[in-house]
């Protein structure tokens, strides 16, 4: 490495044996590839070193959550299972059922421009929150109540757009409750855990959190980084989906672990992917790869900027338009777009099944990691 990082990677070899269960029950070809990870790691590092603070605390933490990236990809590529993003199965039901051949989704943009947030200063970056979380709290609350279709059985809100307070937590229950649809609550910064969260609200009072994976060292953020990733895959009356913030969906682990699922069971109907970025046409572009690799619908909601659509395979398309719906156009501050659309489940499990020689499809919380 010759770039005075020798003591640095011993110390981040140690904390990454230390999270994995300890040297001595990691096997020697385990062993080697988080030291590999780690020279991966330092060397990226040392190419962007000037984008981050230079305390050795802030060059640890960013480090180590590229090497743990650098794992999961590693253990993927050679077979050799070592870390990465638990599945956790949810069974949900809901008492209407959901109709898998219609199933209505809503994308709900909002136009929160850098007006709308007030940033808090950490070591790693920036943690953003709401500047008037009454004033958004009302709009999201009033776009669900009179600018959704009544048949509507999921909505979706964009990254960054969601107050994190109770109250408005309670009222988003209360409408999920009412109009029995499930809520994808955007994602809000939590300034005392260092982490973007994002909230899965059912039609029956529970709610469970989705964290986002990346953010500490590719953006800086402000994000702690997470050592062991876990996603939450949720079964509701059949229909299959998960809920990823923004470039979360375009890690390689994740697509990997999604590909292989797909390969093995029914795989994932719908990924919800709450965003908050300019970069659209980029973004379209790697979300459409995905797609292609998963064969799954994914629902992409972004804020003022626009484009928010749901895509659909290329491969089950039938030559039909790959984009569901038509993306939205930009929001001016505050303002709301909605986007419906309907998705045809039992289409696609058809052609996932048939493309995989799928033929006993059943329940699969299977991950390479396992």
């Amino acid at each position: 490495m010759g770039l005075g990082f020798g003591e640095l990677s011993d110390k981040i070899c140690e904390k990454a044996f230390s999270a994995l269960g300890g040297k001595e029950n990691l096997s020697p070809e385990s062993q080697h590839i988080i030291r590999e990870a780690v020279e991966l790691a330092i060397n990226e590092f040392s190419r962007e070193r000037m984008l981050f603070p230079r305390d050795e605390n802030t060059i640890s933490w960013v480090i180590l959550a590229k090497t743990m990236t650098h794992i999961t990809n590693l253990s993927l590529k050679r077979d050799t299972p070592i870390i990465g993003f638990k599945i956790v199965p949810v069974s949900l039901k809901t008492a209407k059922g959901i109709d898998t051949k219609k199933i209505k989704v809503a994308l709900v943009q909002i136009g929160l421009s850098k007006a709308a947030y007030t940033t808090h200063d950490t070591r790693l970056g920036l943690l953003f929150q709401l500047k008037d979380p009454a004033k958004v709290s009302k709009i999201i609350i009033e776009a669900l109540q009179t600018r959704i279709a009544p048949d509507v059985s999921f909505v979706c809100l964009p990254e960054l757009s969601v107050p994190s307070d109770e109250n408005f937590m309670g009222e988003l229950e209360r409408v999920a409750r009412e109009r029995e649809m499930f809520v994808i609550a955007g994602s809000f910064h939590d300034l005392e855990l260092h982490q973007n969260i994002s909230l899965i609200i059912t039609p029956y009072r529970e709610k469970f959190s989705q964290y986002k994976i990346r953010g500490s060292d590719e953006y800086g953020e402000g994000l702690e980084p997470q050592i062991f990733c876990t996603v939450k895959i949720f079964d509701a009356d059949s229909v299959r989906f998960a809920a990823l913030i923004c470039s979360d969906l375009m890690l390689d682990s994740v697509a990997n672990l999604f590909v292989y699922r797909s390969m093995r069971c029914q795989g994932i109907d719908i990924v919800f992917n709450p965003s908050h970025t300019g970069a659209i046409e980029k973004i379209h572009g790697e979300l459409r790869t995905l797609c292609d690799k998963v064969i799954s619908y994914i629902a992409f909601v972004n804020a003022e900027q626009g484009g928010s659509v749901v895509l659909v395979p290329k491969k089950a398309s039938d030559d039909n338009p790959l984009m569901i719906c038509e993306p939205c156009e930009p929001c001016q501050l505050y303002e709301v777009k909605i986007a419906e659309a309907s998705i045809d489940v039992d289409h696609l499990r058809r052609f996932r099944s048939a493309y995989y020689g799928i033929s006993n499809p059943k329940e699969c919380f299977v991950s390479p990691s396992r």
